[in-house]
């Protein structure tokens, strides 16, 4: 067994982990500890590897218990062929500039995206950080009578360009047949049984059980609360880092990040992959 250091990096969520040799496999001792941390602490945060493609996709399903990797990395279950980057300096990278309003991503899909991890291949000072809040601190921290005001109420969540809030620089997703779904906001975790908070700045659209001048400002309530700035948590990238979070209970954001900047590479796994056709894929542009 790894003789791994735990550390908490706020008070309400996420842990580095010190020490880690990654290997494929893990041995069964590691990944109970490190399944059992990431179940409580939703964010893990590893520093200083040098892993390949295979390594972060074993780590990020084996912490979902989707550990299907063989012993050989270059198994077809790895799906190293096809190479995703959030980079300002890669060509088709995704998001190559712009400000991020906080997100679950693929919250407009029926099944949720379970994990997301992203690992510094390429980054340069000064950094545009990842900010991270969690729907479990947002929910457990939620005041009573807001709580007891969203019991039994479902938001719609969507994949098409929404207007809400300060849209300075922010980097728009905008779809031809955008997909969208509806959930509940007191939202039971799949794996966990943790409650959520289950709504997002970037996606969700409205209140299906309330007319808009009742449920936008609801909504509002909800965003003010969930993201006071002492429930982020912020990640100063570093080459080598990956970080890997539970992708339903943790949402991130990032400030302006410009294609004439520093270089900011981070190469991208998420699992399980929703399935878009090509009409469905965004074309990105700046709100102001």
């Amino acid at each position: 067994m790894n003789r791994l250091e735990i550390r908490d990096l706020s008070k309400a969520f996420g842990s580095e982990v010190v020490g880690l040799e990654p290997k494929i496999p893990l041995d069964a001792d590691t990944c109970q500890l490190l399944q059992r941390v990431f179940d409580e602490r939703g964010l893990l945060l590893f520093r200083g590897l040098d892993i390949d493609k295979a390594s972060q996709v074993y780590l990020s399903k084996m912490l979902v218990r989707k550990d299907t990797v063989a012993d050989d990395p270059t198994a077809d279950d790895v799906d190293i062929e096809h190479e995703m980057y959030i980079s300002n300096k890669r060509t088709k990278g995704i998001a190559p500039f712009g400000r991020l309003q906080f997100h679950t991503d693929a919250m407009w899909c029926d099944q949720p995206v379970e994990v997301l991890s992203l690992y510094g291949e390429d980054v340069e000072e000064p950094v545009v950080p990842t900010i991270f809040v969690s729907a479990v601190n947002g929910w457990n921290t939620l005041p009573a009578g807001l709580r007891q005001r969203v019991h039994g109420l479902s938001a719609s969540h969507t994949a098409g360009q929404l207007r809400r809030g300060d849209l300075t620089d922010v980097l728009v997703a905008t779809f031809q047949n955008a997909r969208s779904t509806v959930a509940p906001i007191e939202f039971r975790h799949p794996r966990t049984g943790q409650t959520l908070l289950y709504v997002c700045e970037q996606m969700t659209q409205e209140i299906v059980d309330l007319l808009p001048d009742e449920g936008e400002p609801l909504i509002q309530e909800i965003f003010d609360h969930m993201y006071q700035p002492d429930n982020q948590w912020s990640l100063y990238w570093r080459k080598g880092d990956l970080a890997v979070w539970d992708n339903i209970s943790i949402q991130h954001a990032r400030p302006n990040v410009m294609t004439d900047g520093p270089a900011r590479t981070l190469r991208k796994f998420l699992f399980p992959s929703p399935k878009m056709s090509p009409e469905q894929l965004p074309t990105f542009s700046n709100a102001g």
